[in-house]
């Protein structure tokens, strides 16, 4: 086969974002129409992706019922949005933004979310009206906390998930490494990697233990490659023609591409 996966990875994500940016732009055209406001012009911000990103909880303070028309109108799913925005308040408290209190209290008080309460065993409870209740914690808080601190407290941990996952899937051989697509902003795919352990994924990145099926639904998971400590880490090293790909994310992309093949 003639692949270079480092080039079909880098093309894929650059057609995911120049989507995703597309959508945002005709989110803030039809929002624009809606309540005659130019947000670009008003916050000085050109990339509609990045507006959205950074007027996220202003436009639910201000503007949820006028977001969900001009959702409705682009073709974006309500509950989609409600599953991305639920997700950003669980990783917020994980993370320790300082914001998470009154984000978590902004989402109360529009219905996002019924109720949030943290109980004596150190677990958060999110009640959803649209997913029901929703178990997490802070890996950091509990038994494998100070096993990964040092994976926490590093510095490039967000952007790092493909390499801070195969470290932990070496320590906990019992653990299983998956590689999949989720989604952020309105719908941008990336490639993003966590672990199983039993019924929970531990996400490094969010310093979050959740459920699988909170986790999958939240996120829109899908997954492309389930790797355990036993297996070949050297799984299309051949076709990784620039030698830089991590191997959890390499291993994910010559199976999207077998996956291809067999498919056609």
């Amino acid at each position: 086969m003639n692949i270079d996966l480092s080039q079909m990875i880098d093309t894929n994500e650059a057609s995911w974002k120049r989507a995703d940016e597309k959508l945002c732009d005709e989110f803030f055209d039809v929002l624009k129409s809606i309540n005659n406001i130019d947000f670009h012009k008003e916050y000085r911000i050109k990339n509609s992706a990045k507006l959205f990103r950074y007027l996220r909880t202003l436009l639910i303070n201000y503007y949820l019922s006028d977001m969900i028309k001009a959702f409705n109108i682009i073709g974006v799913s309500e509950i989609e949005y409600y599953k991305k925005i639920t997700y950003v308040a669980m990783i917020t408290i994980t993370r320790n933004n300082p914001n998470a209190e009154r984000f978590i209290n902004l989402l109360i008080n529009k219905k996002i979310i019924n109720s949030f309460q943290l109980t004596e065993d150190g677990f958060y409870i999110i009640d959803s009206p649209f997913f029901g209740k929703i178990e997490f914690a802070k890996i950091s808080d509990s038994l494998l906390g100070k096993e990964v601190e040092g994976l926490l407290n590093r510095k490039d941990l967000i952007g790092g998930c493909h390499e801070v996952t195969l470290e932990l899937l070496r320590r906990k051989k019992s653990m299983i490494a998956i590689t999949a697509l989720s989604n952020m902003s309105i719908n941008e795919k990336f490639y993003h990697s966590f672990l199983l352990d039993d019924n929970n994924v531990i996400d490094l990145t969010a310093n979050i233990i959740v459920p699988i099926n909170n986790y999958y639904e939240l996120n829109s998971i899908e997954e492309i490659s389930r790797v355990s400590s036993e297996d070949n880490l050297r799984l299309g090293l051949e076709y990784d023609k620039s030698k830089t790909l991590f191997p959890l994310l390499r291993i994910a992309a010559f199976k999207q591409i077998l996956n291809i093949k067999t498919k056609n």
